[in-house]
């Protein structure tokens, strides 16, 4: 979750924002195939490449090293994450505990592009259940 959070930050300053967004985070999420959400998307049949696509319509601004802040709107999903994970007794706050608040969320872009594919909640659970019975496999193969 670490590295997606600063994934997120730095790709948003290189775009130009000074503020993460939802679709900062969900952007992050689909760069690295190897978290919870990227199987969780894969399962739900969702193309990381699609999901850009969606999601990728801003225009740039001037390129900064990093944003400066989270969003008011990512730091509801991020808590949203954090009831996700306590909802599901789970020690952590992880991908896929985003990626199921993105599927509750209303309103950000982010969540309406996942919900446009087809990532609804009860698919979202279902992907997670499956994660987990195949052992959290990092790598779908």
């Amino acid at each position: 979750m670490r590295r997606m959070i600063t994934t997120a930050v730095e790709d948003a300053g290189r775009s130009g924002c000074d503020e993460v967004t939802p679709q900062h985070l969900l952007a992050a999420m689909l760069a690295d195939p190897q978290c919870a959400a990227a199987f969780m998307f894969e399962h739900a049949g969702l193309r990381a490449g699609d999901v850009m696509e969606r999601i990728r319509n801003g225009t740039a601004g001037d390129a900064l090293p990093y944003a400066a802040r989270m969003s008011d709107e990512s730091m509801r999903l991020l808590q949203a994450a954090k009831e996700e994970a306590d909802r599901h007794r789970d020690g952590h706050v992880g991908t896929e505990h985003l990626a199921l608040a993105l599927a509750r969320s209303n309103g950000n872009a982010a969540g309406s592009a996942l919900a446009s594919m087809g990532f609804t909640c009860e698919r979202g659970e279902a992907a997670l259940r499956a994660w987990k019975l195949g052992g959290m496999p990092r790598v779908r193969g």
